[in-house]
């Protein structure tokens, strides 16, 4: 069973069973059980659980319900303790649960449809930690002043088109 710590510092433990994934599902309405199958419009759970901080909030606070109860501490209350990186801690921590899961029960193809999921936010989130520590610190201080360098060539890419104006004369 995984864990995480919200920013006040307390421990959340994740521990995925049926009757987890069935608390989610008639807490929530996503269902946990079936992986790959998005609502209609939608992305699937697990990408869903990445990009949307309130999709992840309300699974994660779920999932963490009965603990929740136990401490008597309320839904939103729960919610203001997840920020920066106790709320990405808590979604590592839920999708790797939430593999193990149907790992354990011998569903590969779900554990494998989440576990590719969770590769993927790992080499996007040291692709984008790259490309900040390559900022230049000093250009983008003059740029947000207004100050050029006079090295800075301004990009045709964002300097928008000459709008169509409507004539006021016949």
């Amino acid at each position: 069973m995984r864990s995480f710590i919200d920013k006040t510092g307390e421990s959340w433990p994740v521990e995925i069973t049926l009757g987890t994934l069935l608390r989610v599902k008639y807490a929530t309405g996503h269902d946990m059980l079936n992986v790959a199958a998005p609502v209609k419009d939608e992305q699937p759970l697990a990408v869903r659980l990445v990009r949307e901080a309130d999709t992840l909030a309300t699974v994660l606070t779920a999932v963490v319900q009965p603990f929740l109860r136990g401490k008597s501490i309320s839904d939103e209350a729960f919610a203001d303790r997840l920020g920066g990186k106790a709320i990405d801690d808590g979604m590592i921590a839920l999708l790797e649960e939430w593999a193990d899961f149907f790992r354990q029960g011998n569903r590969m193809d779900q554990a494998t449809a989440i576990e590719t999921t969770l590769k993927a936010i790992q080499q996007v989130q040291a692709s984008q930690n790259e490309k900040a520590a390559r900022i230049d610190t000093t250009k983008l201080a003059e740029s947000i002043s207004g100050k050029t360098s006079g090295s800075a060539v301004a990009s045709s890419d964002s300097t928008p088109a000459p709008s169509p104006s409507v004539s006021s004369t016949p």
